[in-house]
């Protein structure tokens, strides 16, 4: 007898698959003076709290963050100085929404936040900052309007800010 796995099954597998990818898949090549890793994605708020767990498995969008986060940083770090960033948790804006196709909603109540730990190092490897951040913004559909259609726009304007204010040596 031959057993037939529905497609939706086969999906959670796959997605599954993907969570249980190895720690080094959850860290960018050290490009730089900054270094990018995260925790399971699996773990994060986004995922455990999603309406529909299979579309926030769904694309790149931590890999994307992480690559934006680390090209960010090291734009703004100045010369000899290192910063290793892990990103502990992510909640995305908005949530999904499943009518016919999963479509991303914004409300008041779906404020984008980001958990991160870092270490900033000086020329001689000296720590010169180091802890832990939540960033969040309650009042972020009161941002300026804007065309960008980047399904990562609040999140990443939570990076900006984050680098603006890092504290420095």
């Amino acid at each position: 007898m031959r057993m037939r796995i529905p497609l939706l099954c086969a999906g959670l597998l796959l997605a599954g698959a993907a969570i249980a990818a190895p720690q080094d898949a959850r860290t960018l090549p050290a490009d730089g003076p900054v270094s990018v890793s995260w925790n399971d994605p699996a773990g994060f708020t986004e995922v455990r709290t999603s309406l529909d767990r299979a579309e926030a498995l769904k694309g790149g969008w931590v890999r994307e963050l992480a690559t934006y986060l680390q090209q960010e940083a090291a734009d703004r770090l100045p010369a000899g100085e290192r910063l290793e960033i892990r990103i502990e948790d992510v909640r995305r804006a908005g949530d999904y929404v499943t009518n016919r196709a999963p479509t991303r909603i914004t409300s008041p109540l779906s404020a984008p936040e980001i958990r991160l730990h870092y270490v900033r190092t000086d020329a001689s490897g000296a720590v010169v900052a180091e802890g832990e951040r939540t960033l969040k913004d309650l009042n972020y559909l009161a941002g300026p309007a804007t065309r960008d259609r980047d399904p990562l726009r609040y999140e990443k304007r939570l990076i900006d800010r984050w680098l603006r204010d890092l504290p420095s040596a």
